[in-house]
């Protein structure tokens, strides 16, 4: 173990591995000497370099004996060194890097005398060793004021794309950013111009982050490839962080790789620059496309993977560098078709791929009804986005092909249960050649592993406990909370628990709820309970540490509002009793100024319902005794910037600061404020998961005391402690080796109950068919023949029989259970033999009776 390490010698191993490891070309110290030959301190382009690489690079731009004119050369280099440096620096550095990137299109002179306009490149992209890379240290810069010496610079071509600042180890990292690299932003901006990334070390630690974005999104860089088992401590011990970065982010094909396809700019100036995970799981992604392209394997056409990346790990701008770096390096007319199944994500990745200059606002890439989304699925387009929903169709009929194309590639967002029912099938069924990848960060388990089934093999895993350990993340705490409250809960059966995660829970649904969990549901709703939860979160969320965001997550949508309502009243007792314990106490002593400060924190607090809302709700909540109408009004406003409520919370300097949710912006929604959350709600397996990683967002901003957010909270009231556990050994490391189910469990007196291990496609269909004959069977025998519903040939809710035939099964309860069981092993062994089933699905249509029938019941 090195207990020190001076940053002399830090920047000294740096240079070795770039000479001796990395083959870089050449190490200028300028401490003494301007290797570089600058006209001025003021430059920082290495123009001789510049100009020879220039004129190499471009020589097939024209076909003049004699090659690149050198006038066209000084206009290429001017349209890099000629800036303006009183312009904005972040929309500066994004004009200049986008130029270095996309390369910048000028006149050249040709042969016959005459110009033609070609796209100068300044790096070869396509041959990474053939450019020059050098390492530059104590490089002498002269800003307007300050004469300043940056410790490392990574030059390529003559252009300074790298700036690592150094500390030793014993001096805290951030103290590079705070000290030395944001000082140089300032200071002298003619360098940022040019900058694509970032670098802080000392030894200890090394972060790496865009040019202009806040400590809090600099993240290390620890794996040259995913199987890469890193030991942090050992880096740590040893100091070597900067090596290791080096050996993989500075190696001259990743660097250029990362330069060209990673680094984006949002809204045209916003920097953002993929993470470690990102760079290699996309690349990961990209040769599972490659090798779809050649010969796969039949059972892998058409599925490109699983993305496995843990929530808060930016899988929607995973797409995003995913679908550009397709589009630009491969040949085809690529249509990526987008899919989600609710609205608010797919606004949220149409905002990021627009944003990011994928399309512009003007493309129709929306479609708004079934009918245009498979007009336009069956012509051209660059890229679509819709909802796994629109996909419906007449169940009698047969989805119609849309389109026989293999150069549409559908990504689809959060692969849950949606992506493996009727909806799907449908999609599957109108683009058969095209390729399908998942990108979730819960992909569902168990003995079935339905993800991997239908999108293939995992190609890139990055799970909770690695984003974590890379400070992607924060880390999550959960503890219970009111041991008298969670003594008085009952026990929570899976079945309930699935209802309530139910985001859209319909009428039925709800009725069902009710009749079938009344206990449960009165327990929950308890009113002295209720009344404890409520002063518990008043008394906990000024105490709690981090002042961030804050989730009440209820049962149902009447508890929410009444935790609302308590929640709030309780809030001003407390500013009152603060007030009166700021009375008692010396306005000079540091617990007045703390309790000051929460007390104004307090007073400014604002909270909102989010709830979803329908047709008679608000004389549904007036009957419980509640006001909806001003909840209403408040989702519905959209203030004078255009902002919405979700803005407001998104919003880190806004004062909405505590929401009371059931179901609505659980999954899919991010505020990176959002530091605690409040779980009054049984949930469990990746409903849990998405859940709970609301909290787990990194956030640069500092409480109203000054304090950093360093992780999330998981207060529960539900004994949710076991399905967390559970759900943790499945999505929060490796293998996602988890035992969790996707259906109940059919029972053994079905001829699912006792499946063999290991069966093969035709005995699959085999057993489907059995238990479909045994329900049939068992069905008719009670007057119920199913048979007669297929017989009319008529859309199910058309049909009369459904409702006679309910009636008939429904009671008694062993009678309606044992339907269940029936239905559960058949939806079972289907979900196992998709996708395949797909193509014959006409030969399984009884199947649909029975799980039609069921919802009826």
């Amino acid at each position: 173990m090195r207990y020190f390490i001076k940053e002399d010698d830090i920047e000294r191993e740096l240079i070795d591995v770039c000479l001796n490891e990395l083959d870089y070309n050449n190490h200028f110290n300028c401490y003494v000497t301007d290797h570089l030959h600058r006209s001025s301190e003021r430059g920082v382009l290495n123009l001789d370099v510049l100009r020879r690489e220039v004129k190499r690079i471009n020589a097939s731009a024209t076909d003049r004996p004699q090659g690149f004119d050198d006038s066209d050369v000084n206009t290429a280099v001017a349209a890099l060194n000629d800036i303006d440096l009183h312009s904005d620096p972040a929309s500066l550095n994004a004009t200049i890097l986008s130029r270095i990137i996309n390369g910048f299109k000028i006149n050249v002179l040709q042969a016959n005398g005459k110009r033609e306009q070609r796209t100068i490149q300044y790096i070869d992209w396509g041959n990474p060793t053939s450019n020059q890379f050098d390492v530059v240290n104590q490089l002498w810069i002269q800003g307007d004021v300050y004469r300043l010496r940056p410790d490392v610079i990574i030059y390529v071509n003559g252009i300074p794309l790298i700036t690592i600042e150094l500390k030793d180890s014993n001096i805290p990292v951030k103290q590079a950013f705070d000290d030395n690299l944001t000082r140089y932003k300032a200071a002298i901006p003619q360098l940022m111009a040019y900058n694509a990334v970032l670098v802080a070390s000392n030894g200890l630690h090394t972060r790496v982050g865009a040019t202009f974005a806040k400590w809090a999104f600099f993240a290390p860089w620890f794996r040259a490839s995913e199987d890469d088992k890193i030991n942090k401590q050992e880096i740590e011990n040893e100091k070597i962080s900067l090596d290791v970065m080096a050996r993989s982010l500075l190696k001259k094909e990743n660097l250029l790789d990362y330069i060209h396809n990673y680094i984006l700019f949002y809204n045209g100036s916003i920097k953002i620059c993929a993470k470690n995970h990102q760079f290699l799981g996309v690349n990961r992604a990209v040769e599972r496309y490659k090798y779809l392209c050649g010969s796969p394997r039949e059972e892998d056409r058409g599925k490109m993977g699983v993305f496995w990346h843990t929530q808060g790990s930016g899988k929607s701008f995973s797409m995003v560098y995913l679908a550009r770096l397709l589009k630009n390096r491969f040949s085809g007319n690529f249509t990526f078709l987008i899919i989600t199944d609710r609205e608010d994500l797919d606004s949220q990745i149409y905002r990021n791929f627009l944003h990011s200059g994928f399309m512009s606002a003007e493309e129709d890439c929306q479609p708004k009804t079934s009918d245009r989304l498979r007009t336009m699925l069956g012509e051209d387009h660059r890229i679509l986005f819709t909802l796994i929903q629109k996909f419906r169709y007449d169940k009698r009929k047969k989805f119609p092909v849309l389109s026989e194309r293999n150069d549409i590639i559908v990504f689809i967002d959060e692969a849950h249960r949606t992506q493996y029912k009727s909806l799907a099938e449908n999609l599957r069924a109108g683009l058969p050649n095209a390729k399908y990848m998942a990108f979730t960060g819960t992909p569902l388990f168990g003995s079935k592993k339905l993800t991997n089934r239908w999108f293939g093999e995992t190609v890139s895993e990055y799970n909770f406990s690695q984003a974590v350990q890379d400070e992607a993340t924060v880390r999550l705490t959960y503890r219970n909370h009111l041991p008298e409250v969670q003594n008085e809960n009952p026990t929570f059966s899976a079945d309930f628990i699935n209802i309530l995660q139910d985001e859209e829970l319909d009428d039925d649904s709800r009725q069902r709820l009710e009749r079938e969990y009344a206990k449960e549901l009165e327990i929950l709703r308890r009113p002295a309970r209720l009344n404890k939860i409520a002063d518990d979160i008043v008394e906990h969320i000024i105490n709690r540490g981090y002042l961030g965001k804050a989730m009440v997550v209820s049962v149902d949508r009447f508890t929410a509002v009444r935790m609302y309502d308590l929640v709030t009243a309780k809030w001003q007792q407390k500013i009152s009793d603060i007030n009166h314990e700021l009375m008692t106490l010396n306005p000079s002593a540091a617990e007045y100024q703390t309790k000051l400060k929460i007390r104004d924190w307090m007073r400014s607090t604002d909270m909102a319902v989010v709830i979803s809302t329908g047709q008679g709700d608000e004389e549904r909540f007036a009957a419980e005794g509640l006001n909806l109408r001003p909840h209403i009004e408040r989702m519905n406003d959209v203030n004078e910037e255009g902002q919405e409520l979700q803005d407001l919370f998104r919003d880190e300097d806004n004062p909405l600061r505590v929401v009371f949710v059931c179901s609505m912006w659980l999954t899919g929604f991010d505020s990176p404020m959002v530091s605690t959350l409040y779980m009054d709600k049984p949930l469990a397996g990746q409903n849990l998961m998405q859940t709970i990683a609301r909290a787990n967002r990194r956030c640069s901003t500092l409480d109203v005391l000054g304090r950093e957010k360093s992780c999330g909270q998981i207060i529960s009231y539900c004994n949710i402690f076991g399905s967390l556990k559970k759900a943790f050994a499945t999505y929060g490391d490796a293998q996602g080796d988890g035992d969790e189910e996707e259906t109940d469990n059919p029972g053994t007196d079905t001829p699912g109950g006792n499946t063999p291990a290991a069966m093969t496609l035709d005995e699959l269909y085999t057993h489907l068919r059995a238990a479909i004959a045994q329900c049939v069977e068992w069905c008719r025998g009670l007057d119920v023949d199913l048979q007669k519903i297929l017989d009319l040939n008529k859309a199910f809710n058309q049909i009369s029989l459904f409702d006679q035939y309910a009636n008939i099964l429904i009671n008694p309860i062993e009678r309606k259970a044992q339907f269940a069981v029936f239905d559960n092993t058949i939806s079972q062994i289907y979900d196992e033999c998709l996708p395949d089933i797909i193509s014959i699905k006409e030969d399984f249509v009884m199947a649909e009776v029975i799980h039609y029938l069921r919802q009826v019941m």
